[in-house]
């Protein structure tokens, strides 16, 4: 199975309400070099801040199926550079875990100043099964870390929890089309954003909300990833609130609301 439409429709795409306690990362994936003067360097303006956590609710047709958070956890030093701390962590609940146990969660880290991807972490428990895994991603011309492997990608490469945060900090209003590459722990995609409506009003969970209206596509080796489009409507706020997901990918369609604001 193409994993990609799977990672975002769980991953990215999902929120949760009563989340399963974060399983703790391997030593490894832990570790955080000593502290090291930074370039100065400013970092890019974003409509989000530190510590918001957004909850959701995802609909598998008219089923509630799954919960999840996604999470600005904090912006602070990781590896030698100013970096945010994303996160997302899902749930499957109801029917759905009876057909298909899954808790997840998955750790971005991202530079503070290009809003570029350069750890990705997936902690995956589906079906009983936990599986780990860690990815360095380097950007062309940059030189490879002294003390790990790494996977080499094109400039501006973000992964899927940051790709959501990525698409925050455009302003829409003013912003037609945008164009990124994504890695999602396997394999790298052009994903192609394009504002389709806006402003327009929108029920996400049971409120009205005047959004932008953002379609993105996923390509992969100049060809689009067949049957999958995403449909991702950020609120004409300050904060540029992601209200509602609606995704369309082999698995069907997903419906992904806002059940609570930030806190």
């Amino acid at each position: 199975m193409n994993r990609y439409p799977l990672m975002v429709a769980t991953g990215l795409l999902l929120a949760a309400g009563t989340p399963s306690p974060p399983r703790e990362a391997p030593a490894a994936a832990r570790a955080n070099p000593p502290a090291v003067k930074l370039a100065a360097a400013a970092a890019a303006p974003v409509p989000f801040a530190a510590g918001e956590k957004l909850r959701y609710q995802i609909l598998w047709g008219p089923a509630l199926a799954a919960t999840a958070t996604i999470e600005a956890v904090a912006r602070r030093p990781f590896y030698r550079r100013e970096a945010w701390h994303f996160q997302v962590r899902a749930s499957t609940v109801n029917a759905a875990r009876l057909l298909f146990q899954l808790d997840d969660q998955f750790d971005s880290y991202t530079d503070a100043r290009t809003l570029a991807g350069f750890r990705y972490e997936r902690y995956i428990h589906e079906q009983g099964k936990k599986e780990t895994h860690v990815t360095r991603l380097v950007g062309e011309g940059e030189p490879p870390p002294a003390d790990g492997p790494a996977v080499r990608v094109p400039q501006g490469t973000v992964d899927p929890v940051g790709l959501l945060f990525a698409l925050r900090a455009r302003d829409w209003a003013r912003t037609a089309k945008w164009t990124a590459p994504v890695f999602d722990g396997r394999k790298l995609y052009e994903l192609r954003a394009e504002r389709v409506e806006g402003p327009v009003i929108v029920t996400a969970g049971g409120a009205r909300y005047v959004v932008y209206r953002i379609l993105l596509r996923p390509y992969h080796r100049g060809k689009e990833v067949a049957g999958t489009r995403f449909f991702v409507s950020l609120a004409n706020d300050p904060a540029r609130t992601p209200v509602l997901i609606e995704a369309q990918v082999p698995l069907g369609s997903f419906r992904v609301e806002l059940h609570s604001a930030p806190r």
